[in-house]
């Protein structure tokens, strides 16, 4: 009868455990969303101060090119390269609307422009395209990993629970087998 009820209650015990575990796990999710929001704003903090970096040490290497880029910043580069390549637009539309088609040259190097400014063109959005790429890369390792770290928490929480209660029932019954 006795240890029926020992078993009884190291049954309870042992859901009343599993119960904690369950409950630790959900309000851990809650606890590891707001995590996620703190290093998300922490990552777009750093990547803003890596950005400033860069672009100072941008204007550093700018000022010592041999060129007479000195005052120059970034953002006004890529705007005066995005006015030129406006301008080269409109200059060879109107160069294909005075040539004379008699003469290939002048056709061969108005189709070399034009492949020119698609390739800048290119360049361009391909930038753009990798570094949200990485950006993107790097949110979804944050989130791959502190997922597997909760996950590995809560199965070894769920593991030791019951392997403590064994031990202590162990203990308890060598203890009271000694008092007898």
């Amino acid at each position: 009868m006795k240890k029926h009820w020992f078993q009884i209650v190291l049954g309870m015990v042992t859901g009343f455990a599993a119960t904690l575990a369950f409950y630790y796990q959900v309000s851990e999710n809650r606890y590891i969303q707001y995590k996620l929001e703190d290093k998300v704003i922490e990552n777009s903090y750093r990547a803003e101060k890596l950005q400033m970096e860069l672009e100072k040490f941008l204007n550093k290497k700018i000022a010592e090119a041999p060129q007479k880029l000195e005052g120059a910043s970034l953002n006004e580069k890529f705007s005066k390269l995005e006015s030129k390549i406006t301008a080269i637009e409109q200059q060879t539309i109107g160069l294909r609307q005075a040539i004379n088609p008699s003469k290939p040259e002048e056709i061969l190097t108005i189709a070399r422009l034009t492949d020119e400014v698609n390739l800048i063109r290119k360049d361009i959005s391909n930038l753009d395209n990798k570094l949200s790429n990485q950006q993107k890369g790097f949110q979804e390792s944050v989130l791959r990993e502190i997922k597997s770290s909760s996950d590995s928490t809560t199965l070894i929480l769920i593991v030791i629970v019951p392997l403590v209660l064994n031990f202590l029932y162990t203990v308890w019954k060598d203890i009271k087998a000694e008092k007898k």
